[in-house]
């Protein structure tokens, strides 16, 4: 018997190795004649290694099986082409759902989609490096768990397993094209004449024949990068410390005389210089830092300004420290005294300077200045006041008359807009609110790329969610979760996720509330505080109520104390949520003690939409006569339906008005309020026993209350199942029978499906008939409700 072929895994050999394997009659052949060559990636490999391996193929002294990347595979078939036509397999890159899924795998638990796409923008998509990094992660501790989601904890770096293998490649390369790749590692895509300054075109043109970087060509000239990320990555760790500095400082100084110095790039380069302690001019760190702040790179923005009096540097400094939350370090920032000249750079969210601001920033951490300061900047008096609740109507008032003006930057309005419909929502004049952020002017889809606009595009879901459009409630934020996977910025995905969650738990979709709500609190460590996090995870512990589990460790509130206040409003909402929590757990006198002392702050502090939803919660644990007026009092100042209704339903539940609570019930359904309206309909159905049955308004709160009790992932209360037990005990398969009927099945059909006899289906049929307190399948429909849509063209018999 002939031996086999050995199979060679040439990724794991050096060029040099390669090659002694190709060439014609190598000392080492074994007497087959032929070696199998299994090769990763093919397309990474040399023109030159190519056509070796084409010659080497034709001549029948080596077999290959290799996989090629699906976006390499074109510029590979162009250098690679033996006689006989090769099998290649190609191999998609993973996209972001396909290392969350081998997370799911390998973990137990799903990694954060932030993190996700840094990984795989990192890695250019390569499956072997993504599964090597997140092996690495997990036991050098990179990869930490918060709140049930696994997030990077530091710096993304090559693990050293990948490196050797790229490093296999990498060796025999000259380097000059070292050189390259590292320059492009600090900074991709690179216009060509940058990359020319730094490098010399021969040495561009070398790395690119050997199949290191990709061109392509656009409107403002050609730019050049790397065809996978972490090869730049390895390659640097070859280039000594002190050539790395001066490749980083020439960089800079190229990008400087190609006039980017406002680019990504040349944020990229500078924070490489910073990095290493290269010394960089004053006219390279202001424009950068400004850079920095819209890319939401605070803490390079903070450290660019570090210690420079220039009042440009100053205002971008106290913009980073406010997006970082640290406001009174802002305000401390503001308060000295500022130098003449300077323009405002455009990505400061500081619409002016001085005294005036640093008093709002001073109110905004919870320290407001005695001297009244804030009032003597409209500006500042308005953000500082529909931040903190107080004076909402003199802040809505003041945030009007500003923006009336229109000469005000793109900013600056944006800034007001937010603040003012802020005002607006907690005075509970939400349609206002709503019109007022809808003339903000239309940017670029899905981009929200500072902190005002994406605080306007949260405050608009909110909005949404208070009036109970919880669909465009969710498509709010998952659109800002789009922002912060794309600029891989935690903090717009951390109001996103909220948003979400939220909108999920009213839609009784507790699974994905705790998904996304968890994803809010675990992004929130590496976002600005500007979220409430104890109300993340108090909003977090009821979606666990809601699916049927006791809040976990990744509900529980955290043990550091916060420095920095969150929006009175969602702090409070986060307090109310507590006490729905409070009610699910069976503590219903718990929690109307809460939403009654949210209620009293709400008085004391004059927050209309607070006490509304306070009021209503307290309505709904121990409804009484003074809190139903005093809803309705409140309801008449509101501008949305959804208030009115909340004061109908406390009247219904303060009168026992059976068919006024599944009014609510349905209203509430309607509007996608599910859980809202299963809990009405059993508070309907509490109380009513077997005489009850075939009541019109009885059915009805049992069809809603079934409706979500069919919900996998949903665990209604056992008082609220016994509520609609009493007044119709049906069985699971009397449930099927019926709702088969009501799609307009006959009894032989049903009996055909079941596989039962048909006397058995019409016997099932007269035990639902008395449990209804009904004579007939006519009055199904009425008595049990349309569970699902009638099959067309069948008919009762």
């Amino acid at each position: 018997m002939s031996s086999q072929p050995p199979v060679l895994p040439a990724g794991a050999l050096r060029p040099r190795a390669i090659r002694a394997l190709l060439e014609p009659d190598p000392p080492e052949l074994a007497p087959s004649g032929r070696r199998i060559l299994a090769v990763d990636d093919l397309d990474r490999w040399s023109p030159s290694l190519l056509h070796l391996l084409s010659d080497a193929v034709d001549a029948r002294r080596a077999a290959l099986v290799a996989t090629v990347r699906s976006s390499a595979l074109e510029q590979l078939l162009s250098r690679f082409r033996p006689a006989e036509a090769p099998v290649l397999v190609e191999l998609p890159p993973w996209r972001a759902a396909d290392l969350s899924h081998h997370t799911r795998a390998v973990l137990d638990g799903p990694l954060h989609p932030v993190d996700g796409a840094a990984l795989v923008q990192f890695s250019s998509g390569n499956p072997l490096c993504l599964v090597e990094m997140i092996e690495h992660g997990r036991l050098t501790g990179r990869l930490q768990r918060r709140h049930a989601v696994w997030s990077w904890a530091l710096p993304l770096t090559v693990p050293p397993i990948t490196a050797a293998r790229v490093w296999s490649i990498l060796a025999d390369e000259p380097s000059a094209v070292l050189e390259v790749l590292t320059t492009l590692a600090i900074a991709e895509p690179l216009s060509l004449p940058v990359l020319v300054r730094v490098h010399s075109l021969a040495a561009v043109t070398d790395a690119e024949d050997r199949g290191w970087l990709m061109s392509t060509s656009t409107r403002n000239g050609v730019l050049v990068h790397l065809t996978r990320h972490l090869d730049g990555q390895v390659a640097a760790a070859s280039v000594s410390q002190l050539r790395q500095r001066a490749l980083r400082a020439a960089l800079v100084e190229a990008l400087a005389v190609e006039r980017h110095g406002d680019g990504d790039a040349m944020v990229a380069a500078v924070a490489a210089c910073v990095q290493t302690g290269v010394g960089l001019p004053e006219s390279v760190r202001i424009p950068a830092a400004a850079t920095a702040l819209r890319r939401h790179r605070t803490a390079l923005a903070v450290e660019l300004t570090d210690e420079m009096p220039d009042a440009a540097a100053v205002q971008v400094r106290a913009a980073a420290l406010a997006e970082q939350g640290r406001f009174r370090d802002a305000a401390i920032t503001l308060g000295a005294p500022m130098p003449a000249g300077g323009a405002e750079p455009a990505a400061s969210p500081v619409p002016s300077a001085g005294p005036p601001w640093s008093a709002a920033l001073r109110a905004l951490a919870g320290e407001p200045d005695d001297s009244d300061t804030v009032g003597s900047d409209p500006v500042a008096m308005l953000c500082a006041d529909s931040w903190s609740g107080r004076r909402l109507e003199a802040a809505a008032a003041v945030g009007g008359r500003s923006l009336a003006s229109t000469r005000l930057p793109e900013q600056s309005r944006s800034l007001r807009l937010a603040a003012t419909s802020w005002a607006h929502l907690q005075l509970g004049q939400v349609e206002q609110a709503l019109d007022l952020a809808g003339t903000a002017p239309a940017g670029p889809p899905g981009v929200e790329r500072t902190t005002s606009e994406c605080l306007l595009v949260f405050t608009v879901g909110l909005a949404n969610l208070v009036r109970g459009s919880v669909r465009e409630a969710g498509s709010h934020g998952e659109r800002l979760c789009r922002v912060g996977i794309d600029e891989q910025w935690h903090l717009a995905y951390c109001l996103g996720a909220f948003l979400r969650g939220r909108a999920a738990a009213a839609e009784a979709r507790p699974e994905l509330a705790r998904r996304r709500l968890s994803e809010s609190a675990a992004s929130l460590a590496q976002a600005a505080p500007l979220v409430d996090r104890r109300g993340i995870l108090q909003a977090l512990a009821l979606a666990h109520r809601m699916s049927g589990r006791e809040p976990g460790a990744d509900s529980a509130a955290p043990g550091d104390a916060r420095t920095t206040p969150a929006p009175l409003l969602l702090t409070e909402l986060g307090h109310l949520a507590e006490a729905e929590a409070l009610l699910l757990g069976g503590r219903r006198r718990a929690a109307a003690e809460l939403a009654g002392l949210v209620a009293d702050r709400a008085r004391t502090g004059g927050w209309p939409l607070v006490l509304l939803q306070a009021l209503h919660l307290v309505a709904r644990t121990n409804p009484s006569a003074a809190v139903a007026d005093e809803l309705a009092q409140v309801a008449d100042t509101a501008d949305f339906d959804l208030a009115v209704r909340y004061g109908a339903h406390a009247v219904a539940a303060v009168s026992g008005d059976r068919p006024g609570l599944t009014d609510a019930a349905e209203h509430f359904e309607g509007l996608g309020l599910r859980w809202l309206a299963a809990e009405t309909a059993a508070a309907a159905l509490a109380g009513a026993d077997r005489s009850h049955l075939g009541v019109e308004w009885a059915a009805r709160a049992t069809r809603v209350l079934g409706r979500l009790d069919q919900e996998d992932d949903v665990a209604l209360p056992e008082s609220w199942g016994a509520a609609s037990a009493r007044v119709a005990r049906v069985t699971p398969r009397e449930l099927e029978i019926a709702e088969a009927v009501v799609r307009g099945e006959t009894s032989a059909q049903i009996a055909q499906r079941l596989s039962l006899s048909r006397r058995t289906v019409e016997n099932h049929l007269q035990h639902i008939y008395r449990k209804l307190g009904i004579a007939r399948r006519e009055d199904l429909d009425l008595a049990y409700g349309t569970v699902v849509p009638r099959a067309p063209g069948h008919s009762r018999g």
